[in-house]
C-alpha cells in the first residue's frame, strides 16, 4: 500500500488482510469445537503466508528505512516470547500510537511493519497457548480416564472378590441365564448340588429343565414366565432336581431379569439351594400333625381338614355330598387290661391295616385315638350303600386276630352320619356320628346305627342332666325318704329303706332309676352315696332319740358297685357311724348281685370287717344278676332280698313261683333272713307269709315317705299298736 510500484504489494495486501480476519475469527471461536478443528490445519497455514510474505518483501527493500522496518518486524515477533497478558497490553499501546500517528500523518512504513509483526506475534502467540491448553485437557482427560478406569477395575476387584466370598458362604448354586444368546452359566457349586464334574453340564437352558422332576416342571416354567412378563418382581420356586446318583433333591431357587432401555428381558440371574433337609424335616413335622403316630393312618387333624372342604362341597351343591362312619371297637378295655398295651397297640395296627384292606384307602380312613376311627366316604348315594360299607368292615374286624400265639376275637360299633348341608364344622359331624355310635352300643354292640336328630336332643339332654347332677351335689339338692320294712308274722314296722330322690329345681322330684344310672357312668354315685349313708345315719340317730317305741328299729342303705371297691370302706363307714352316734347294729348295708362280681377282690375281708363291727349285710336284687350262686358260700351274708319282679301277679300264676320258692329255702338253708320287695296286695303279701318269708316291703305297707312323713307314720304304728293292746286286754278282762 505504501509503494505501489512493488510488484508483489496486492497479494501483500491481500494476505495482510486474510491474515488480520483469520487472527480475529480464531480469537472469537477458538472454543467452538467445528471451527477450532479447521484452523487447526488450514488457519495456521494461512496465518503464517503474511510473514512469508514480509520477508520476501524485506527482501526486496534497501536502505536505512528498511532496515528500520526489519527491525520493528523483529521486535513485533520477538513479543512473541511475551505473556498474553503483556502482549495484549503492547499491542494496545502500539494500536493508540499508530492510530494517533495515522490522524496527525506521522504515521511510517516502520509503523505499519511494526504493527502487522505485533499482530502476527499475537497470532502465534494464541496459538501456542490454545494448543497448549488442548493438549493439557487432552492429558487432564486421559489422565482422569486413567484413574477412573484403575478405580472400576478395583471395584470390580472388590465386587468379585465379594461376590465369590458370598457365594461360598450361602453355599447356593449360581446361575446366569443369557436370554438373547440362550446360554446360562452354572456356578461351580451348582454343578456340585447335582454331583456333576467340571465337563458334564453345559451352557444350555435344557442342562437345567431335563433334570427337573417331571411334577414340578410346569410350575418352575409357569413361575419365570410370570416373573420374565412384569407380573412379578421376582420368581421363586421349589422343585425336585435330578441327581447323578438317579435319586432327586429337592431344591429352592430365586431369580429376578434384567431389562434393556425398552424393559425387554434380556437376562435372569438367580440362586439355587439345597432344601432336602428343610423338606425331610417338613414330612416330619407333618407326619406328627396330620398322622396318627401308631397306625400311619390320617390324625383329627388332617380329617377336620377334609371334613371342612367336604362340608364346603356340600353346602354349595345343597345336598349331602358325604358319609361319614364312626368305628368304635366294642370291650377293647378288656384287651389292653387282659394282654397289655403293647399288644393292645399291635392288635390297633392290625385293624388300621384290615381297615385299609377293606376296599378303603388311607384319604377315606382315620384314627381318632384309642380304639376310636372314622371312615370318609364321597361316594355313597343312600342308606343302603353306607350300610353295605358298614357291614362289609365290621365282617371284616370280626375275624380272629392271632397276637402273641392267641385268638382274639373283636366286634366294632358303627354311628352313621351323612353330610347334610347344614352342617358347619367337622365337630358337628363328628358329634352325630359319635352320637350313633353310642346307640349302637346301647342297642346290643356290633351293630350300625344311623343318626336322627332325635339322638342328638337325647344327647343334649344327657350333658344337661350331667351338669344338674353335678350342681345338685354343690347345692344339696338331694334328699332321702324312707320305705318300711315290715315283719311278715308281727306286722311291726322292724326297719326302714333309705332310698335316694333328688329334687330337682325344674322337673320336680326324680327317682333313682331317672339319674342314678348317669352317676353311676360319671363317677359321682361315690361321694352321693357316701352323703347318703350319712343322712341315713344321721336321720335314725334322730328317730332313735325322739320316737320311744323306734329304739329296735334298723335303717337299710345301699352301697353302690363303684362304693364298694374303695379301700376305704371299712374305716370311712365306721367313721361316719361314730360321727352320728348311730350303733352299728342298727345299720344294714346292702350290696347288690352285680357289684359282688365285678369286685371279689378283697371284697370278703372288708365286709368281714363290717360285720365283725356290728354292721348287718344284705344282699339285694338278688336273681336278676348273673345268678351265680357260688359267691353265696363265699360271703357271709345276714338276709337276702327277693326282687320285686319275682312278685308280680302274672309270674306267679304262671307256675314259677317255685323259683320263690327255692330261692327262700336257699337263703333259710345258709342262715339268712328273707326280705321279700314289691308287696303291692294282699295275694303278694300272703304268698310271702306262706314261703315264711320273714319281711316284706312295698306299696302293701307304704311308698316311700320323706323324713317328716315317715316320723308321723312311725307315730301312727304307735298308736295302732296301742289301741290294738288295749282291744286284747279289754278282750281278757
Amino acid at each position: 500500500l505504501v509503494q505501489p510500484d512493488l510488484r508483489m504489494s496486492p497479494l501483500v495486501a491481500l494476505g495482510s488482510i486474510t491474515a488480520l480476519l483469520l487472527l480475529i475469527f480464531r480469537w472469537i471461536w477458538s472454543y467452538w469445537r467445528i471451527p477450532a478443528r479447521w484452523f487447526e490445519s488450514v488457519g495456521s497455514l494461512l496465518a503464517a503466508l503474511p510473514l512469508l510474505l514480509s520477508v520476501a518483501h524485506l527482501h526486496a527493500l534497501s536502505g536505512f528505512q528498511e532496515a528500520l522496518n526489519l527491525g520493528l518486524l523483529g521486535a513485533g515477533i520477538m513479543s512473541f516470547f511475551l505473556s498474553l497478558s503483556r502482549l495484549a497490553l503492547v499491542q494496545v499501546v502500539t494500536l493508540c500510537v499508530w492510530a494517533v500517528l495515522a490522524f496527525t500523518a506521522g504515521a511510517s512504513l516502520s509503523w505499519l511493519y511494526y504493527v502487522f509483526g505485533l499482530f502476527a506475534a499475537t497470532g502465534l502467540k494464541v496459538h501456542s497457548v490454545f494448543r497448549k491448553t488442548e493438549l493439557q485437557k487432552a492429558l487432564d482427560r486421559a489422565h482422569f480416564e486413567i484413574h477412573t478406569r484403575e478405580s472400576v477395575e478395583h471395584d470390580l476387584r472388590e465386587n468379585k472378590e465379594r461376590y465369590e466370598l458370598v457365594a461360598r458362604a450361602t453355599n447356593d448354586g449360581l446361575w446366569d441365564w443369557d436370554l438373547k444368546k440362550g446360554e446360562i452359566y452354572f456356578s461351580p457349586r451348582w454343578r456340585t448340588m447335582i454331583g456333576a464334574e467340571e465337563g458334564e453340564v453345559h451352557g444350555q437352558p435344557e442342562e437345567w429343565f431335563d433334570r427337573v422332576c417331571p411334577q414340578d416342571l410346569g410350575a418352575l416354567r409357569k413361575a419365570i414366565v410370570k416373573h420374565l412378563e412384569g407380573e412379578s418382581p421376582h420368581f421363586t420356586a421349589e422343585y425336585r432336581l435330578r441327581h447323578q446318583d438317579g435319586g432327586y433333591r429337592w431344591m429352592l431357587c430365586r431369580g429376578v431379569a434384567v431389562r434393556d432401555e425398552k424393559g425387554r428381558p434380556c437376562r435372569v440371574a438367580g440362586s439355587q439351594a439345597d432344601i432336602s433337609d428343610r423338606k425331610w424335616s417338613e414330612e416330619q413335622l407333618y407326619q406328627q400333625a396330620f398322622q396318627d403316630e401308631l397306625t400311619g393312618l390320617p390324625n383329627r387333624a388332617l380329617l377336620s381338614k377334609r371334613l371342612e372342604r367336604a362340608i364346603d362341597n356340600s353346602r354349595q351343591s345343597g345336598k349331602p355330598c358325604f358319609v361319614v362312619l364312626f368305628l368304635d371297637l366294642d370291650r377293647f378295655k378288656n384287651v389292653n387290661d387282659s394282654l397289655g398295651h403293647l399288644l393292645g397297640d399291635e392288635l390297633l395296627k392290625s385293624v388300621a391295616s384290615r381297615l385299609l384292606k377293606s376296599g378303603l384307602s388311607m384319604e377315606t380312613v382315620a384314627r381318632l385315638g384309642g380304639d376310636e376311627f372314622v371312615l370318609l366316604d364321597f361316594n355313597v348315594a343312600n342308606e343302603r350303600q353306607a350300610l353295605r360299607i358298614g357291614n362289609r368292615v365290621r365282617r371284616e374286624l370280626n375275624r380272629p386276630y392271632l397276637l402273641a400265639g392267641r385268638e382274639i376275637y373283636l366286634t366294632a360299633s358303627i354311628g352313621i352320619a351323612w353330610g347334610r348341608p347344614d352342617y358347619r364344622t367337622p365337630t358337628e359331624v363328628l358329634r352325630d356320628a359319635d352320637t350313633a355310635m353310642y346307640q349302637a352300643k346301647l342297642r346290643g354292640r356290633d351293630r350300625c346305627e344311623f343318626f336322627d336328630r332325635s339322638m342328638h336332643s337325647q344327647a343334649v339332654d344327657l350333658l344337661q342332666l350331667e351338669n344338674d347332677l353335678r350342681r345338685a351335689l354343690k347345692h344339696d339338692e338331694f334328699t332321702l325318704h324312707y320305705q318300711p320294712i315290715v315283719s311278715l308274722q308281727g306286722g311291726a314296722t322292724t326297719g326302714v329303706e333309705a332310698l335316694l330322690r333328688w329334687q330337682h329345681p325344674r322337673q320336680g322330684l326324680l327317682s333313682p332309676k331317672q339319674f342314678l344310672w348317669l352317676a353311676e357312668e360319671t363317677g359321682m354315685i361315690v361321694p352321693l352315696s357316701w352323703w347318703g349313708l350319712r343322712e341315713a345315719c344321721s336321720q335314725l340317730r334322730c328317730w332313735l332319740d325322739t320316737i320311744n317305741d323306734a329304739s329296735a328299729l334298723t335303717i337299710n342303705v345301699n352301697l353302690a358297685g363303684k362304693q364298694v371297691m374303695q379301700p376305704d370302706l371299712v374305716p370311712r363307714t365306721l367313721e361316719i357311724l361314730e360321727e352320728t352316734g348311730l350303733p352299728a347294729r342298727h345299720l344294714r348295708l346292702e350290696v347288690t348281685e352285680s357289684a359282688l362280681l365285678r369286685n371279689q377282690g378283697g371284697l370278703t375281708s372288708r365286709l368281714s370287717q363290717l360285720q365283725d363291727s356290728g354292721v348287718k349285710i344284705h344282699l339285694d336284687d338278688f336273681g336278676t344278676g348273673y345268678s351265680s350262686l357260688s359267691y353265696l358260700h363265699r360271703f357271709s351274708f345276714d338276709a337276702l332280698k327277693i326282687d320285686r319282679s319275682f312278685m308280680r301277679s302274672q309270674l306267679l300264676k304262671s307256675g314259677n313261683r317255685k323259683i320263690v320258692e327255692a330261692m327262700v329255702e336257699l337263703a333259710h338253708d345258709l342262715g339268712m333272713k328273707v326280705i321279700v320287695e314289691g308287696l303291692e296286695n294282699e295275694e303278694q303279701v300272703s304268698l310271702a307269709r306262706k314261703l315264711n318269708c320273714e319281711y316284706g316291703q312295698g306299696y302293701y305297707f307304704s311308698a316311700a315317705l320323706s323324713a317328716r312323713r315317715f316320723g308321723e307314720y312311725l307315730r301312727s304304728q304307735k298308736t295302732v299298736r296301742q289301741r290294738r293292746n288295749l282291744v286284747s286286754i279289754r278282750k281278757i278282762s
